[in-house]
C-alpha cells in the first residue's frame, strides 16, 4: 500500500513538472497551452509502466472546474463580449450541433455497427469548448489589437 501511494505522488509530481515543460515550450512556439499540453499527454500516455490512477468525476466537475470558470467570468471584459455575442452563440451552438452531427456521422461511416444514440453521446463528449482556451484566445486577441492600435 505504502509503495503504491509512493509512486501516485512520484507520477503527480513528474506530470506537474510535465506541465511547466509544456507550457514554456507553448509560450516558445506561440501555440495555445491547451493544445501542447493535449499533445504531450497524448504522447505521454504511450510511455509503459506508468501507474493506472482513476479520477472521480465530480472531483473535476465540483472542485477544479469552478475557480477556473469564475476566474474567467471576472476576467471577462463585457463590452467585448457583447461586441462578439452572436460569433459567440454561434460557435457555442452551430459549432457543437455541428460537431455533434458530424462525429455520429463519421462514427457510422467507420465503425461497424456504430448506433446514431452512441454517435450523438460520443459527439457531445467531444463537442465542448474548453472555456479556459477561449479566454487564453481572448486575451491573446486583446494584446495584439493593443499592439496595432499604439502604432
Amino acid at each position: 500500500m505504502q509503495g503504491s501511494i509512493h509512486a501516485v505522488e512520484i507520477v503527480f509530481l513528474l506530470l506537474l513538472l510535465f506541465v511547466v515543460v509544456f507550457g514554456a515550450l507553448a509560450r516558445k512556439l506561440g501555440t495555445p497551452y491547451p493544445i501542447v499540453l493535449v499533445l504531450g499527454g497524448l504522447l505521454l500516455s504511450f510511455v509503459p509502466g506508468i501507474p493506472k490512477i482513476t479520477l472521480n468525476p465530480d472531483v473535476i466537475f465540483f472542485v477544479i472546474l469552478p475557480p477556473l470558470l469564475y476566474n474567467a467570468a471576472w476576467l471577462t471584459s463585457w463590452r467585448e463580449f457583447s461586441y462578439n455575442l452572436v460569433s459567440i452563440l454561434l460557435l457555442a451552438f452551430g459549432l457543437v450541433t455541428f460537431t455533434v452531427f458530424g462525429v455520429t456521422q463519421v462514427g457510422q461511416w467507420f465503425l461497424p455497427g456504430f448506433d446514431w444514440r452512441v454517435g450523438l453521446v460520443l459527439g457531445a463528449v467531444v463537442a465542448p469548448t474548453d472555456a479556459i482556451d477561449l479566454n487564453c484566445q481572448a486575451h491573446r486577441a486583446t494584446e495584439t489589437y493593443c499592439r496595432h492600435s499604439r502604432r
